[in-house]
């Protein structure tokens, strides 16, 4: 078994710093928090992905450490009915798997969204109960019009990235 931790624990640091104390203390691994909710304080994809020389000084950090990267992680909400949101952690999340693809980590870990009860939505909705009758029609739409195509498409980025 092999131990690991989230680097966001340790934002307040550089990269440099963070993996150093983190193989002080005697783990093996790191997943690394690259965007939405959890920030891009270690890693920013979009950046890694446009910049070879970025990358290659990203990959040494942590190898020189022996450590491995156990997953990327994009806790957001692609699904949410506010589009600024949903677009920004969308396309954080699809950089992350484009990365982890590059990078030979197989695993991005992530939430898998929440949309809103409608078309005029504002906020996320999560419907916990069939009752009464128009929320089961809210949940079709949600699943239907929002859940299921989203991760159609996105699980095919992340299989033909490797991951």
């Amino acid at each position: 078994m092999k131990l690991g931790v989230l680097t966001v624990l340790f934002g307040d640091k550089s990269f440099e710093e963070a993996v150093k104390k983190i193989k002080e203390a005697g783990l093996d691994a790191i997943e690394i928090g690259a965007g939405a909710f959890v920030g891009k304080a270690h890693c920013n994809p979009e950046l890694l992905l446009k910049d070879d020389n970025a990358l290659k000084k990203f990959v040494d950090t942590y190898k020189s450490q022996g450590l491995e990267v156990s997953a990327l992680s994009v806790h957001g909400n692609p699904l949410h009915p506010d589009e600024k949101i949903a677009n920004e952690h969308k396309n954080d999340l699809i950089n992350a798997i484009k990365l982890a693809g590059k990078i030979g980590v197989g695993v991005v870990n992530g939430f898998a969204g929440c949309p809103g009860a409608g078309e005029d939505a504002r906020y996320p909705n999560w419907i916990t109960c069939p009752w009464p009758p128009y929320f089961i029609d809210a949940v079709n739409w949600q699943w239907e019009k929002k859940v299921i195509p989203f991760w159609k498409e996105t699980s095919k980025i992340a299989e033909d990235n490797g991951v």
